[in-house]
């Protein structure tokens, strides 16, 4: 099974659970949100990514025909377990035994630190 698809969070989270080879072409307008995420997967081989600027057929049909000379990707490094590890979370939370250690969550920034792309 292959995938082609856009570089949406809930879809990039699906195409990683199959552990499926997958080209992202990412949509890089209004926002690069999608491209940023694309880039950072393919930079540990986790997907494979053309950017929408060079997207034609015959690069499509070069993908698909070089598909069985490249490796599946190991995404056993990618915990996509986060909803277990939320429930676990707040069940720390409630029971008074949460620690830092146990699961750190990224403390928020200051509005004036935040790097928006328009």
């Amino acid at each position: 099974m292959l995938f082609r698809s856009m570089g949406g969070y809930n879809t990039i989270c699906s195409v990683l659970s199959f552990d499926k080879q997958a080209l992202i072409v990412p949509r890089v307008h209004p926002r690069q949100e999608q491209l940023i995420r694309a880039q950072r997967l393919a930079e540990v081989g986790l997907i494979d990514l053309l950017h929408p600027q060079q997207l034609t057929a015959s690069a499509i049909s070069h993908w698909l025909q070089s598909y069985d000379s490249r490796p599946t990707p190991a995404r056993g490094q990618i915990d996509l377990n986060g909803l277990d590890r939320v429930s676990d979370f707040f069940g720390d939370l409630l029971n008074g035994s949460n620690t830092r250690s146990s699961l750190p969550l990224p403390l928020p920034l200051p509005l004036e630190s935040v790097n928006y792309v328009l």
